[in-house]
C-alpha cells in the first residue's frame, strides 16, 4: 500500500465501552428512571443516584478514551489506545492479519460500519481490534484493499443448500437467548426467578405428555432461525484473488468484506454435511488469525460447490496446499466397527421405548414422533461413521498433510502445512488393539487450532509414515 489512512472510531464506540457496565449500572438506572415515572417509586433513592454518578463517569472516561483511540494503516498497520496505561503496537506487513469491515442494514442508515483485525496474537477467536468507523472512513479503506481480479461466485441454491445443511435447532436457541435474557432483564425478572415457577408447574405424566409434544415445534422454530441467519450472513458470497491477496465478501445481515493474503492461511478444511451429500456439494472453510465462530462468523473460503470443483478452485486460491500422494487408509474391518455402535444404541432404544409405553402409559402419538426423531438422528450418525470408514484417509509428506475423518454427522478433510500442525495424537481403546486400529488426530498450531479425526486405521502404518516423514525433513 502507497497510501495511508488514519482511522479514528465512530462517536457510538462510546456506547461499546460502556457495554460491560449495561447490567451493573445501565439496566438499573433505566428500569429506576422508568419506574419513577410510571408511578411505582414516589422518590429515587441515595442509591440510584449513586448509580448515576457512576454511570456519569463511566461515560466520561468512554468518551477520553475515544479521544485516544486510533489506528494508522499503510503498509503496517500502527494502534493507539488506552486512557491511563496507553498502548501502541504495530502490525508488520509481512505478518498474517485478516481486515474485515462489517455493517447491517440498521448501521447504515446512521452511516456506521465496523472495521476488524484479526492477527496470531491476541484471543482465540476474536478480533484484536474492533471498532465502529464512519462510512467516509469505510469507504476510503474499501478504496485501499479491495482486490480486483478473477471472481468466483455463489448462487442462491448454493447458498440455500449449504445454510439448510449448516443450520441446527441448538444454533437457533443460542442466537434467540440473548435477547430474550436482555428482555427478561429490563422487565425486572431474572432468568432463575423464572425457572422455579415452571419447574413448579409440571404435573407428571400428563404434563410431560404435552411438553413432549411441544418439542417438535421448538426444534422446527430453532432450526428456522438458524437457517435464516446463516442464508443472510452468506448470500451474494464471492472470491476474488490478485496475486497473494483474497478479498471475501458476502451477507447482508451483516454484509462482511474481507481483506487477506494467502500467508495467513493456516489451513483448509473440505466440508460435507449429509444435505450437502445429497446435492453432491461441499463447502471450504479457511483457518486463519483465529476468525470464525464469535457472532456467526464462518471462515468460508467457497460456499456450495461440486467436490471437483472445490479442489481445483482451492489449488488456484491457496496453491501452497497440495494433497500427499502417500496415505493410510482403514481397512475392510472398520466398516463393522463402524456400524456396531450406531445399531446397538439403535436397538436399546427401541427397547426402552417400548418400556416407557408399557410402564409409564406413555401415549403412542407423543412416543412414536420422539423415537422416529432419535432414530433418524442415530441412522445420520451411522451414515457418516460409515462414510468415515470408506473415505477417511490420512496422508504426509515432508511439505503437507491431509487428513479426512467424520466430524458430526458429516465429513471434514482439513489440508494444512506440515510446518503448522501441533500434534499428532495416537489413541488406542482395548477394542483398537484387539483389530490393531488406532484413532489419529491432526490439530493445527494456529489460533483456530483446526482438528480432524480419523478412525480404525492400522497403527504401524500411521507409525511407518510419520517416522518416515519426520526422518526425510
Amino acid at each position: 500500500m502507497n497510501e495511508k489512512i488514519t482511522v479514528k472510531p465512530h462517536f457510538v464506540y462510546v456506547f461499546t465501552l460502556l457495554y460491560p457496565y449495561l447490567s451493573l449500572l445501565v439496566i438499573p438506572v433505566i428500569r429506576g428512571v422508568y419506574r419513577f415515572f410510571a408511578g411505582q417509586k414516589s422518590t429515587l433513592s441515595a442509591f440510584f443516584a449513586a448509580e448515576v454518578v457512576m454511570l456519569l463517569l463511566a461515560f466520561f472516561a468512554a468518551l477520553l478514551k475515544l479521544k485516544s483511540t486510533k489506528l494508522q494503516l499503510s503498509d503496517d498497520i500502527a494502534v493507539q489506545k488506552g486512557l491511563i496505561f496507553r498502548v501502541r503496537y504495530v502490525i508488520p506487513q509481512g505478518a498474517s492479519k485478516i481486515i474485515m469491515l462489517e455493517s447491517d442494514p440498521f448501521s447504515r442508515l446512521f452511516g456506521i460500519y465496523r472495521l476488524k483485525i484479526y492477527t496470531e496474537a491476541g484471543r482465540r477467536r476474536r478480533p484484536d481490534e474492533s471498532i465502529p468507523v464512519s462510512r467516509k472512513t469505510a469507504e476510503l479503506l474499501f478504496k485501499m484493499l479491495k482486490v480486483e481480479g478473477q471472481t468466483v461466485k455463489s448462487n442462491t441454491l448454493g447458498n440455500v443448500v449449504m445454510s439448510a445443511a449448516l443450520s441446527s435447532s441448538l444454533t437457533g436457541f443460542l442466537l434467540a437467548f440473548p435477547v430474550v435474557r436482555a428482555f427478561v432483564g429490563l422487565v425486572g425478572e431474572g432468568m432463575a426467578t423464572v425457572l422455579p415457577e415452571l419447574r413448579s408447574k409440571v404435573d407428571l405424566i400428563a404434563e410431560a405428555e404435552r411438553l413432549i409434544r411441544f418439542l417438535p415445534s421448538v426444534f422446527l422454530i430453532g432450526y428456522a432461525v438458524s437457517f435464516a441467519v446463516l442464508l443472510l450472513r452468506n448470500s451474494g458470497f464471492s472470491s476474488v484473488r490478485s496475486g497473494d491477496r483474497i478479498m471475501l465478501d458476502s451477507g447482508k445481515l451483516p454484509h462482511r468484506t474481507l481483506f487477506l493474503s494467502t500467508r495467513s492461511v493456516n489451513a483448509v478444511k473440505t466440508v460435507t454435511a449429509p444435505l450437502m451429500r445429497l446435492a453432491g456439494k461441499c463447502a471450504v472453510k479457511f483457518s486463519a488469525c483465529g476468525f470464525g465462530r464469535p457472532k456467526g462468523e464462518i471462515g468460508l473460503l467457497l460456499p456450495c460447490v461440486k467436490p471437483q470443483l472445490a479442489k481445483g478452485l482451492t489449488k488456484w486460491l491457496l496453491p501452497q496446499f497440495k494433497a500427499p500422494e502417500t496415505a493410510v487408509t482403514p481397512n475392510k474391518k472398520a466398516v463393522k466397527r463402524s456400524a456396531f455402535l450406531p445399531l446397538a444404541i439403535l436397538t436399546a432404544t427401541a427397547v426402552a421405548a417400548y418400556t416407557v409405553h408399557t410402564r409409564y402409559r406413555l401415549s403412542q402419538s407423543v412416543l412414536v414422533p420422539l423415537l422416529l426423531i432419535a432414530s433418524a438422528v442415530i441412522l445420520l450418525w451411522l451414515t457418516a461413521r460409515l462414510l468415515g470408514a470408506l473415505k477417511g484417509a490420512f496422508a504426509l509428506d515432508e511439505q503437507n498433510c491431509r487428513i479426512l475423518g467424520q466430524k458430526g454427522f458429516g465429513t471434514a478433510e482439513l489440508m494444512c502445512e506440515k510446518g503448522n500442525i501441533q500434534y499428532f495424537r495416537i489413541l488406542q481403546t482395548p477394542f483398537d488393539r484387539r483389530h490393531r486400529h488406532c484413532s489419529l488426530k491432526v490439530v493445527t498450531s494456529a489460533k483456530n487450532r483446526d482438528a480432524v479425526k480419523v478412525r480404525y486405521l492400522d497403527k504401524h502404518k500411521v507409525e511407518a509414515l510419520l517416522q518416515d516423514t519426520s526422518q526425510s525433513v
